[in-house]
């Protein structure tokens, strides 16, 4: 973005700015915005912003799964329970 000559505090800044943040979606957007959500496009796919955040979320699921695999065993056994006196009452109409 800076190469762009823009500079935004953290890569959500862009499609927030006061500019254009409070633009209604039938108003057009102006040229300024144009260039800066180009660049915004840009700069987030050569530094594979979301592939980055998709690893970070997986790395981060999967430590979490691992300190609350007991607790996810069990929540799953009392779901399947539900589903199945769910379905009981169901059958018998």
């Amino acid at each position: 973005m800076e190469q762009k000559g823009l500079r935004y505090a953290d890569p959500r800044a862009a499609r927030s700015d006061p500019r254009w943040a409070g633009r209604k979606s039938e108003e057009p957007a102006s040229e300024e915005e144009k260039r800066a959500a180009e660049a915004d496009a840009t700069c987030k796919q050569a530094v594979n912003l979301f592939g980055i955040y998709k690893a970070l979320e997986a790395a981060y699921q999967k430590v979490q799964v691992g300190k609350h695999a007991s607790a996810l065993v069990d929540s799953t056994r009392v779901f399947k329970s539900w589903v199945e006196n769910a379905q009981r009452i169901v059958a018998k109409g």
